[in-house]
């Protein structure tokens, strides 16, 4: 019966439970070494990467404010949209690295000397946000330029 097929497929599915148990303990273990620190560590690198887009959230309402009172090129507009591509530049550049690295911080704390890691990574993500950053400051100019053009055409008779 273990050499037919049916026979192999039942032993693999008692050690696939097996293996799900053994994962189980592990992360029963993990969460077992999680610390106030390691807890703290995490809520900082959560409240590091949330809060550009709180900002950006805060200024986009603002900005949608303006156009509905008719106020699409103007300096106030095209000031919040350079703020939002500096905000998200550095978000992209800083504040995503370091909040990746309390997030590794906070799940290695508790190890052992030597056992600790502490890491740095830049992805494509963050490419990704820088060149959504600038697309935004570009906005902004361009805003800026149409606010000239139509105060322009406010003072032609």
């Amino acid at each position: 019966f273990p050499n037919s097929a049916i026979g192999k497929f039942i032993l693999s599915i008692q050690n696939f439970n097996s293996s799900i148990d053994r994962a189980h303990k592990n992360i029963d273990n993990f969460m077992l070494t999680l610390t106030p620190l390691s807890h703290l560590l995490g809520f900082i690198g959560s409240v590091i990467a949330t809060f550009p887009l709180l900002i950006g959230t805060l200024i986009m309402l603002k900005v949608v404010s303006n156009y509905g009172s008719g106020n699409i090129f103007t300096l106030r507009n095209a000031k919040f949209y350079r703020l939002l591509g500096i905000i998200y530049l550095l978000d992209a550049v800083l504040l995503h690295p370091l909040s990746d690295i309390f997030f590794i911080l906070s799940t290695t704390i508790s190890n052992p000397v030597g056992h600790r890691m502490i890491g740095f990574s830049f992805t494509m993500s963050n490419l990704t946000a820088i060149f959504v950053a600038i697309v935004l400051i570009l906005i902004g100019h361009v805003m800026v330029l149409g606010q000239r053009i139509e105060e322009e055409q406010e003072l032609t008779v």
